[in-house]
């Protein structure tokens, strides 16, 4: 998947595509935060590190199936 400077709500949304969970995102001030990268659809887990690294949120994982991104 490639995002050039697109909403994270977006991503997230293409992201949960290819999970057999659920990413959410919990703070309505991060939706808008642009991301831009290329991110393998195989391990989406990747993806949410590298996205926790480039922007202010927190990763918390309640269960393998479900995954909570909140504001810093």
């Amino acid at each position: 998947m490639l995002f050039q400077d697109k909403p994270l709500s977006e991503v997230i949304e293409e992201l949960n595509r290819y999970r057999s969970g659920r990413i959410i995102v919990m703070n309505k001030d991060i939706k808008t935060l642009p991301v831009t990268g290329v991110f393998a659809t195989d391990d989406t887990n990747i993806a949410l590190l590298t996205i926790e690294q480039s922007l202010p949120i927190t990763i918390t994982k309640i269960t393998e199936k479900l995954v909570l991104l909140s504001a810093k």
